[in-house]
Parts: structure tokens; sequence; C-alpha cells
């Protein structure tokens, strides 16, 4: 889960939400690398990444519509709503890997429920080789 606001600060994020940050930049402070080296500037939004789950799911057993409506439904909702009403955005950034066809079937509850909450979602689908991706002239 990402969560972005103009004005509250990581740290409010954080403890508004029962999961550890991956990373969380306040609005106004120094812009760092991940290493820690100051690249100038400063954010102009906060930005908190949440860890939702690192877990590899298997998408025969558990399926994304599932994952990702269980893990809404680990959301403080209420929280939610009140960071994007004051101008702030969330939305779930899930990683897929296939090595083949995947089909994703996003059922007509769970994205009325995303949608009401106003949370959006990003797949990042990847995987098989780069070769039988490329489209070869006959």
């Amino acid at each position: 889960m990402i969560v972005t606001h103009p004005t509250i600060t990581a740290a409010e994020i954080v403890s508004a939400f029962a999961f550890a940050p991956r990373w969380a930049k306040s609005v106004g402070t120094a812009r760092l690398s991940p290493t820690g080296k100051a690249l100038g500037g400063t954010y102009a939004e906060t930005s908190v990444c949440l860890r939702i789950s690192d877990a590899v799911i298997d998408h025969d057993e558990t399926g994304l519509t599932r994952f990702i409506g269980d893990s809404l439904n680990k959301l403080p909702l209420a929280t939610v709503d009140r960071v994007v009403d004051a101008g702030g955005m969330c939305f779930f950034s899930v990683g897929v890997y296939t090595d083949g066809n995947m089909m994703c079937d996003f059922d007509e509850n769970l994205l009325r429920k995303l949608a009401d909450h106003k949370i959006g979602l990003k797949l990042d689908i990847y995987g098989g080789s780069e070769n039988e991706l490329l489209v070869k002239p006959a």
C-alpha cells in the first residue's frame, strides 16, 4: 500500500496503519537516496510504502482478487478515507511475476469497495524470457 499526502507527515501515516513501512518520506524533509546520500531539495509531498505482505502468493491457490480483498479488509478504512478526503492518495502496488499467461479476475465487489474508499490499484506484471516477448518477423 502506498499512501501520499501534501501535508500529513510520514510518522502520522505510519502510526495510523498497522503495517511496517518499506519507506517513509515526509513532505519538506531533505531528499535522500536509498543509501542516505543527499539528493538536494526537499520532498514535495509525503510518500509512505506500507508492507502489507512480502510473501509470494500462489495465484492458483489464492488469486489476486482474494489476496487484495483480504489485504483491503486489514486496512483502517476510516483512516484511508480521511487521508484521501484531505487531499492524499492511497493505492495498492502489486508486483506479479508470471512465466506464462495469467488471467486476473477482479470481481465487482472488490472493485466497488476499492472505489468506495478511493483506493487505486497498480499492477506491475513481469516475467518470462525477454526473447519470448519480442515479435520476430516471419
